[in-house]
């Protein structure tokens, strides 16, 4: 009695080619943003005097002026300085109208990537945040792009039964 299993070649070289276009896609769109998108930038926060929280915490006002974020950063201790993976906002009252506040926002998204600001927490004080494209967007998406190769892998495996000649 002789056992025969069959196993073509084409599902080996489906699996390889579709981990390399799966990562090749990953590493393209990384480079592109790399090359394209503002670098990865901080935001020194050394010089902010005022209260800091996470954009959760804070609700916008109905009133709002819009003011430039590089002057935001000087207000001193009566502003409110809130961030998520998104924006950057700071608040404070308008010194000249009761009830209006002034308000300055700095984007942090990209094409390819949401940045995900990086904190610097020294003793419960935020320092620096940083954001932008940087190796660690590449190295966050790489498990992922490992996962998805994973279930296609498991998914396409041909089972093929047992041949057996007499």
């Amino acid at each position: 009695m002789e056992t025969d299993v069959k196993k073509p070649k084409a599902w080996k070289q489906k699996l390889v080619f579709f981990a390399v276009c799966l990562f090749g896609l990953d590493f393209l769109l990384f480079f592109s943003a790399y090359f394209f998108m503002p670098a990865d930038d901080a935001i020194d926060l050394q010089d902010f005097h005022g209260r800091k929280y996470s954009a959760e915490k804070v609700k916008p006002g109905t009133f709002a002026i819009e003011r430039p974020f590089d002057e935001a950063l000087s207000w001193g201790k009566d502003a409110l300085l809130s961030y998520d993976s998104n924006s950057i906002e700071v608040w404070r009252p308008d010194p000249q109208t009761n009830g209006v506040f002034e308000h300055a926002k700095k984007d942090l998204r990209s094409t390819f990537f949401v940045a995900h600001p990086y904190v610097g927490d020294w003793f419960g004080d935020v320092v620096v945040i940083t954001y932008g494209v940087n190796w660690g967007n590449l190295l966050n998406s790489l498990p992922f792009c490992g996962i998805a190769f994973l279930i296609y892998a498991l998914s396409t495996y041909p089972s093929y039964s047992q041949q057996t000649s007499f």
